[in-house]
């Protein structure tokens, strides 16, 4: 565990630059210098890593042993202690840092997620959690915010009754997915010309198989079909937002002409 190059190519420099950056917010820089050099514990820890760092857990002294499971990723750059490209955050800081994470009040996993980014201490997720489970504005919006309970599925009689379409990405090119919900067979389409391009793939499976009843937008992942694909890496994917293929006014026009129900 050595101190880091502050030269210019050095990617860890570069990465530090950045955290720095992104939490100046948080904590302004010079109070931020001033709480790393009296901070005790993390002194003692920057000595460490300018020397020799302890391979067992035992040997670390005994306010430093939970900063052991981090020890191969930990490093010091121009006395700043780095875990990472995250910043390990002085005592006297993490408060600060911690008000800063929560003030959107966006929930522990947005919080882990913002922290990942640039700030740790060892403690730091169940500081966070900590934050949430005392905050009455977070208790009200969950509140205001509960989740609706799903509405029942209705399912299908017969082949093709009732489908399910939506949009992935995979290798860098969209697809449309259309899905038998009786069945599970799925049709694959190469996306093109938008709301057009949807509605003549629909026309296509309908000359074949039928008008269907009623056609929904899932997450296609949830569909036995895709998640299969997706298990033996035939498709490595992601979903694609794109409503305005199922919001454009010719396509609601195309689905009330067939007589065919749409919902999410």
């Amino acid at each position: 565990m050595d101190v880091v190059d502050l030269g210019e190519d050095n990617p860890k420099h570069a990465a530090a630059f950045l955290t720095l950056h992104s939490i100046s917010n948080m904590v302004p820089w010079e109070m931020f210098g001033e709480a790393m050099s009296s901070d005790e514990i993390l002194s003692k820890l920057a000595d460490i890593l300018q020397n020799v760092m302890p391979s067992r857990y035992h040997d670390f002294p005994p306010a430093l042993r939970s900063f052991h499971p981090y020890a191969q990723s930990l490093s010091c750059l121009d006395s700043v202690i780095l875990m990472g490209h995250r910043i390990v955050i002085p005592t006297p800081q993490r408060r600060s840092v911690l008000t800063s994470l929560h003030a959107a009040h966006q929930g522990i996993n947005v919080m882990c997620q913002w922290a990942a980014d640039s700030v740790f201490w060892p403690s730091i997720s169940t500081d966070i959690s900590k934050v949430r489970e005392e905050c009455a504005q977070c208790h009200r919006i969950i509140k205001l915010n509960a989740m609706q309970p799903p509405s029942d599925i209705n399912l299908s009689d017969y082949s093709f009754q009732k489908v399910c379409c939506d949009y992935f990405l995979c290798n860098n090119t969209e697809y449309l997915v259309l899905v038998d919900r009786y069945s599970n067979w799925p049709m694959v389409f190469r996306s093109q010309s938008g709301a057009d391009g949807l509605i003549k793939h629909l026309r296509e499976s309908f000359v074949i198989f039928g008008i269907p009843e009623d056609i929904c937008q899932p997450v296609i992942y949830s569909l036995p079909c895709v998640h299969l694909f997706l298990t033996l890496n035939i498709f490595t994917s992601k979903r694609v937002r794109k409503g305005s293929k199922f919001t454009e006014k010719h396509r609601t026009t195309f689905l009330r002409e067939n007589k065919i129900s749409y919902r999410k």
